[in-house]
């Protein structure tokens, strides 16, 4: 369910510009580290959300924005119904 979550979330976050989400991707399944400009390039969407404002902080946003992608990929899945409208 992380899985589903995170690329997700990081496919959104990446938009348009597929090298950055692949290069997320290919880093997350592979394990290898990312070249600099690829460490840059992923951190540049990423870090908006899911970077703490200071070191010893823990990023405030990401249980709700983990939390409200959660509901919207669920209700992606359910069938629509009149009262969802």
């Amino acid at each position: 369910m992380a899985w589903i979550v995170a690329e997700a979330v990081m496919r959104q976050r990446c938009g348009p510009v597929v090298k950055a989400f692949a290069a997320w991707r290919s880093f997350k399944l592979s394990g290898t580290a990312l070249s600099d400009v690829g460490q840059q390039l992923v951190t540049a969407f990423a870090e908006p959300v899911f970077k703490p404002s200071r070191a010893t902080e823990v990023p405030q946003g990401v249980p709700g924005h983990v939390g409200e992608w959660l509901w919207y990929l669920l209700a992606l899945e359910s069938a629509d119904v009149p009262a969802r409208g």
